[in-house]
């Protein structure tokens, strides 16, 4: 499953929100008032700014909030963003989602390989001839897009599974229209709010992988989707 990715060649914007719980308070003699720490990603503060190398540790937290808000307001379930638990015990962004859209993502970049006339194009991996044919191309894309996901280790012990891709990428974007683009875009739209696709993973990378475009301003997103059981 996959969904099309049709590029508009100007600014770009999203935002998403992020709730961080603190632990509950000690001993009852030495009474400690902690707090519920609610930071909204979903704000302009961090939706609307432009995407660089100094924005990208927010940068999915708030594509995350405005899909996962788009989701309920179509019903739909919010999709969870899965770690995984590094040698140390502590978190990790290395799972198969995240790997694989960071490995697509950076690829693109280094190879330029998106086509602004053509939205397909930039689910195909660096370097693969495209099809003249659409619905072949469609097809092939459907292909590397399970491969890529499904190649990084997803659901590999898993039954049955489900994946699908986004794509977005420009000049002076922001993490609001990268989300605004893929949950309203009539090719996007579908698996964005798909309730059968249950986490995801959005890369970032700084650069354009569109060729004519600059590098300085530019970024490019790939947010990989799935479900597992």
């Amino acid at each position: 499953m996959f969904t099309k990715r049709l590029f508009k060649p100007a600014l770009i914007a999203t935002a998403a929100a992020m709730s961080v719980a603190v632990l509950p308070a000690g001993a009852a003699q030495a009474k400690t008032i902690r707090h519920l720490v609610s930071i909204d990603r979903c704000a302009p503060a961090y939706a609307d700014r432009p995407i660089s190398a100094q924005s990208l540790n927010v940068v999915e937290l708030s594509v995350n909030c405005l899909i996962n808000r788009g989701r309920a307001e179509a019903g739909a379930p919010p999709l969870t963003r899965p770690f995984s638990t590094d040698a140390n015990g502590g978190l990790s962004e290395s799972t198969p989602l995240y790997n694989s859209a960071l490995a697509h993502a950076q690829q693109s970049v280094a190879a330029k390989s998106w086509d602004l006339n053509n939205g397909l194009v930039s689910h195909l991996n660096p370097g693969t001839p495209v099809p003249a044919d659409r619905g072949q191309l469609q097809q092939l894309v459907n292909t590397q897009i399970n491969d890529r996901i499904r190649g990084a280790g997803y659901c590999a012990g898993g039954h049955s599974w489900r994946d699908a891709e986004n794509t977005y990428g420009g000049v002076n974007i922001t993490p609001r229209m990268a989300a605004d683009f893929w949950l309203h875009d009539p090719d996007h739209r579908p698996n964005t709010i798909d309730p059968n696709l249950k986490e995801h993973r959005i890369a970032v990378v700084v650069g354009s992988a569109f060729p004519g475009l600059p590098d300085a301003g530019s970024a490019a997103l790939v947010e990989d989707m799935g479900a597992c059981s």
